[in-house]
């Protein structure tokens, strides 16, 4: 999907993924969400150098990880 949006991409657009912090630091009960935040964490900055490197000339996208900030939820509470 990203290499399709790439393609319509012009300069001084932004591209921003929702990451956690969860993702960063880890999670013994959420392993499952902390590897998909973790990569997605990854893909943003793998991105956002593969971009810059694209065309060092052009004012490149941005690309920005934003960490949301944790809820009470049945998941993270358990209740």
């Amino acid at each position: 999907m990203a290499q399709q949006a790439v393609r319509h991409i012009k300069e001084g657009d932004a591209i921003v993924n929702n990451g956690s912090v969860t993702g960063l630091l880890g999670s013994q009960a959420l392993l499952d969400y902390s590897i998909t935040k973790g990569g997605i964490h990854a893909f943003t900055r793998s991105l956002a150098s593969h971009l810059s490197a694209a065309n060092p000339a052009a004012r490149s996208p941005t690309v920005a990880d934003v960490l949301m900030a944790p809820l009470g939820t049945r998941t993270t509470t358990g209740r």
